[in-house]
């Protein structure tokens, strides 16, 4: 069974190139790219997310009088 998929596939004509395959031809001018400006990430925000957790707890042991 593959073999005759294998020489089905095999008899399509090799010379016939579809123009999607052909490779693009392009002036030398087009393929020159200025260089690229790196781009970095934005500061980082809220890095400690447990920094507000870590507040209210005080705040609410402090309103009940664990902490002073």
């Amino acid at each position: 069974m593959l073999r005759k998929l294998f020489a089905t596939v095999s008899r399509r004509d090799a010379d016939e190139v579809l123009m999607e395959q052909q490779p693009a031809h392009f002036p030398p001018e087009t393929m020159k790219f200025k260089p690229m400006v790196p781009v970095h990430p934005p500061p980082a925000q809220n890095d400690d997310v447990m920094q507000g957790v870590y507040e209210e707890v005080e705040k609410a042991l402090r309103a009940s009088g664990y902490l002073r």
